[in-house]
This record gives C-alpha cells, structure tokens and sequence, in this order.
C-alpha cells in the first residue's frame, strides 16, 4: 500500500467519504467507522445514519429488486429495520408503508435524511397479538399484525417485501390476493410449526418465481402473470 499516495489522494479528494468509497470495489458495501462518520451516502444518492445497522442497507441492495414498482403502486416493506429497501422505493412510489418493530427510531431518522414519503407501521408481522420479538440484544414485546391487516391499513398491497426472520409463515396464501410482486426471504429453519409448502407453493402456482441464494439467505422473487 503506497501511504504517501493515499495521503496525497486525500488532499486532492478533499471528501473523506468519497476517498473511502473509492478505496473499496464493491459498489454497494463500504467500509465505514460510525464512530467517525455520521452518514453515508449510496451511489444513487441515499442518505443513512451510520450505527451498526448500516450493512443491512448493503444487503438489501444485493438482494431486493425496485424495477417494478411503479408511481401508484402501494409497497410494504415489511421488517424495513433502517430503511435499505423502503427509502430507495419511495423514489418510485409515493404509496411506501414501512413495517418495524425494533429500528424505529433509525428509520424514521433516515426518512427524515432523505426527506422520503414513507409511512412507518411500527409492529411486527404475525398473527395480531403482542409477541416477544428479538433483535441482537435486545427482546420486546411488540404488536403484530397479519398481511391482511396491513393491506387494510395501507389501502391494498400491489408490492410486498418482507424479511421478518420467520414471522412469514404466518402468511395465508389468500392474503397474497392482488399482490403483483413479491420480495421474500425466507426461513425454512424457523417454520415454528407452519407449513412453509402452504406458503411457498401458493406462491408458485399462481406467480412466476425466481429462487436464489445471497450471503446464506434464501430468497424468492415472484412476479404475477395476468
């Protein structure tokens, strides 16, 4: 590593930001301290509160797909956590309904960053009680709410993201009714007693689907064929 070089590099750049993202190749994972810097922004021009959250904003990138989603759609992005994927969906639809139960406070603070038109729902998916849910180190109890709620609650669903750690096996295939694109990953090994074939094979006998893995996660992508 030529040091005088990186210094040098550093004066011309005058942008510590931009300094440290040129050093790093991959285009969606930067390598950066929130102890020293306070945000970040992503290539398309998203603003986020650096915490140790942050990589979930590089994993969504790489793993959920915006292409689709169109003006009037309404999206819910449920286990939004930070905002990786519901941010950068409000730039396409001014519908986007964010579901959170523990990052709250650092996803409203990115939409705030952004200035971003997205409703948080904060809850969890589940079957419409209180649950105790756990994120890293710490445990709630926090209310949930089925798809069919939140459908009702946003005015319809035409996108569904959901990464909810195996709160999707509460899913009924009858709630996936209108739903015209799916992002899913899913958790075979915390089926907690459910079905996943119910699920998952309502899915693919009514959407053509893709089925891929990233960084250990499986995940689902299914598009509605009229």
């Amino acid at each position: 590593m030529d040091i005088v070089f990186l210094i040098k590099d550093l004066i011309k750049t005058r942008d510590p930001q931009a300094w440290i993202n040129r050093r790093f190749k991959d285009e969606h994972r930067v390598p950066v301290d929130f102890r020293v810097f306070r945000t970040i922004s992503t290539h398309e021009g998203t603003v986020y509160a650096l915490s140790p959250e942050i990589q979930t904003v590089s994993d969504a990138a790489v793993r959920y797909r915006l292409s689709e989603i169109r003006k009037d759609d309404i999206v819910i992005d449920i286990g939004a956590n930070v905002g990786g994927f519901c941010i950068p969906a409000a730039r396409h639809s001014a519908h986007v309904y964010a579901v959170e139960p523990m990052t709250t406070e650092e996803l409203r603070r990115n939409i705030a960053l952004n200035g971003a038109d997205v409703t948080v729902i904060e809850a969890a998916l589940g079957d419409g009680t209180e649950q105790e849910i756990a994120w890293r180190d710490e445990v709630r109890q926090v209310p949930t709410m089925t798809l069919g709620q939140l459908k009702e609650v946003c005015g319809g669903c035409d996108i569904l993201k959901c990464h909810c750690e195996g709160a999707e096996w509460s899913i009924r295939p009858e709630e996936l009714e209108g739903i015209r694109r799916i992002e899913l990953a899913y958790h075979p090994e915390k089926q907690t007693g459910a079905d996943p074939e119910e699920l998952l094979g309502s899915i693919r006998s009514r959407y053509v689907t893709e089925w891929e893995e990233v960084d250990g996660h499986a995940l689902l992508h299914a598009r509605w064929v009229d």
